[in-house]
């Protein structure tokens, strides 16, 4: 997998600064075009009984906001880049500007204090993450991504293909990371399917450094932000498995008061 072009939606937020500050320096190292893209919301003004979009892109403003970007941001200078400003609903369009451009990688920032069912629930990062047909890197606002020491994939040992693990060799390349290949499950045991599951990973990072972790319990997400937290974890990944897992770790149910830290980026990888 090559990232000749990363998006980045930015409003020019704290969280979008982080996250555009850690795609500098990953495209710093991968050679990446970013594609900086403001998205203006329509917003539904009533009128007695008439409705109407503010239709209106042209913001005096914000040329001088994406100029003062590459003040700020020393690095951006050296990197190919280029803005787009469009209008319309967020998450519809980045899809439809990471179909249009070809983008292979989504770099964005999010908001949240309490944790990343907090943080990605109701926001625009989350709908991204379930919809996109490309990897979706979220930066927590608390978070920036200087180096890449340790990256952290959630194994299921379900059927899995070499492509699938493209994004995380990806970024693990960018400083030679350790990859840890955590399985959370109610068994100490693996049984043979997911014996031979775990066996291609073998084959798939041959050339990478990686490492297995099985974790007996049946809190996921708990189990995993333990893991994260004591071993120094710079990205999460998952694949969320036509979102079965991931709609298991942000359902919201009482029991899913989540503890995960917001400082860890999470990669999420389409099936």
């Amino acid at each position: 997998m090559d990232a000749q072009r990363i998006l980045v939606p930015v409003d020019f937020s704290r969280c979008s600064m982080n996250a555009l500050n850690s795609a500098v320096h990953i495209s710093k190292h991968l050679k990446s075009e970013l594609i900086l893209f403001y998205v203006k919301q329509e917003m539904i003004l009533q009128d007695n009984e008439h409705s109407h979009f503010e239709d209106d892109l042209l913001d005096p403003d914000l040329e001088k906001k994406f100029k003062r970007l590459q003040k700020e941001i020393s690095d951006l200078r050296n990197i190919p880049h280029r803005h787009i400003t469009r209008l319309g609903e967020v998450d519809k369009e980045i899809a439809r500007l990471a179909a249009e451009e070809e983008a292979d990688l989504i770099i964005m920032g999010t908001k949240g204090t309490s944790g990343i069912y907090e943080v990605l629930m109701g926001s625009n990062a989350y709908s991204v993450v379930r919809t996109s047909k490309i990897p979706v890197l979220v930066i927590p606002q608390g978070s920036q991504i200087d180096e890449i020491h340790h990256v952290a994939l959630a194994g299921d040992y379900k059927p899995i293909m070499a492509e699938m693990l493209e994004p995380v060799k990806l970024l693990a390349g960018i400083d030679g990371a350790d990859i840890h290949i955590v399985h959370v499950g109610e068994s100490a045991n693996l049984n043979e399917k997911e014996k031979t599951e775990a066996m291609k990973y073998d084959r798939y990072l041959k050339n990478y450094r990686h490492h297995y972790h099985l974790i007996v319990g049946t809190d996921v997400e708990e189990s995993l932000n333990d893991y994260c937290s004591k071993k120094n974890i710079d990205i999460l990944a998952m694949i969320p498995r036509k979102h079965k897992l991931f709609d298991r770790v942000f359902d919201g149910g009482e029991t899913k008061n989540m503890v995960f830290h917001t400082d860890i980026p999470l990669l999420a990888i389409p099936e």
